[in-house]
């Protein structure tokens, strides 16, 4: 039950997040001040979860960043993700990060 309220905490910040990257300027691919700022955006939501760690943080949000770079080719793109896609990709980092 834990580990699913941290998920549920992460996906919501997470939404955050891709409300501000709405603003892409090259259309097939993301900039490096885009990445950087989902991944700056991310991290700080994350902390504010106190059930989280900054190891688990960091993995969390770099793989979050690669996948949703692997599967939106713009920061503009994801904000038609639904919230059941943002939760699985949610789970898939924090299995990944466990398995580890």
């Amino acid at each position: 039950m834990k580990i699913f309220i941290v998920i549920t905490a992460l996906a919501l910040s997470f939404v955050l997040v891709l409300n501000n990257q709405s603003n892409a300027k090259h259309p097939s691919q993301w900039t490096v001040a885009q990445q950087n700022k989902f991944y700056n955006d991310c991290l700080r939501g994350a902390a504010t979860n106190p059930s989280t760690t900054v190891e688990f943080n960091q993995y969390y949000c770099s793989c979050m960043l690669r996948i949703v770079q692997e599967r939106y080719s713009t920061p503009a793109q994801t904000l038609n993700m639904s919230k059941d896609e943002m939760m699985r990709l949610a789970k898939i980092c924090a299995a990944e990060f466990l398995s580890r």
